[in-house]
């Protein structure tokens, strides 16, 4: 079931050998409705993949509150984060279905159960011809969508999607996009996604949120109030494109 995510404060600042710090999230304030996808954009080095692994709990912050329907995260399983990187780490060793089970296996959900589970996702997602199949008998697309079902077959209550299509091409990508605002239509899953790519934002999210160069703040979230499915070419979408160019543009000359 899907949480909301509240996020007070976040602050991270890393310190040198010679007691000198960098200061890359400078205060971070956001709140995630449950069920809904919210973007995260910014200018390289704004410390958005920072802010993921903090709330992944791969970092800790040096200060600041994060919590989902108000209670604090943990990594992975029901009510907890799920993650999806840019590189899928999906066990080469593994197929197809064995990757995917993997999170039940380490809960030590049954047998039976867990294969019940796994055929359901690997229907939903597409995989079943693929089941048997190991990572490197993927094509780029296929293999993010292993990863998704793997994370998503926890019922994490929040998702994080750090550049999940950036090493894709083209067409694939906008596949993948469409893929995923299909699933999200049937499960409703509350997603946070880094992305640089603008476009990418404004066609899946509910929510943009432009974050300030380090040490970073949220500038603008901007809600999203086009109708879906939304289109390339889209006057409300070339639109808000257009809003945020301008915005990272102003943020560039600060």
């Amino acid at each position: 079931m899907a949480g909301s995510l509240t996020i007070r404060g976040l602050a991270k600042a890393y310190r040198a050998g010679d007691g000198s710090e960098t200061q890359v999230l400078g205060g971070i304030d956001l709140d995630v409705p449950a069920g809904s996808i919210v973007s995260v954009v910014g200018l390289n080095g704004s410390g958005k993949t920072t802010l993921l692994r903090i709330l992944a709990g791969l970092e800790a912050p040096t200060r600041g509150v994060i919590a989902i329907d108000g209670r604090p995260p943990a990594l992975g399983g029901p009510r907890g984060i799920g993650l999806v990187c840019q590189d899928v780490a999906l066990l080469p060793w593994r197929t197809v279905r064995g990757n995917i089970a993997l999170g039940l296996e380490v809960r030590h959900v049954p047998a039976a159960t867990r294969l019940a589970l796994v055929r359901e996702y690997e229907d939903a997602f597409g995989l079943a011809d693929s089941s048997g199949r190991y990572p490197r008998e993927l094509s780029g697309g296929m293999r993010q969508k292993a990863a998704i079902a793997r994370t998503l077959i926890a019922d994490p209550g929040v998702v994080l999607m750090d550049e999940p299509f950036s090493a894709l091409d083209c067409q694939t990508r906008n596949r993948m996009q469409a893929f995923l605002l299909d699933i999200w239509a049937r499960r409703r899953d509350t997603i946070v996604l880094v992305t640089h790519n603008i476009e990418e934002a404004v066609l899946v999210s509910d929510r943009i949120a432009v974050i300030t160069p380090k040490p970073s703040r949220v500038e603008a979230v901007l809600p999203v109030d086009l109708p879906r499915p939304r289109t390339r070419t889209d006057a409300g979408v070339n639109a808000l494109r257009a809003r945020i160019i301008d915005t990272l543009r102003h943020l560039c000359r600060q």
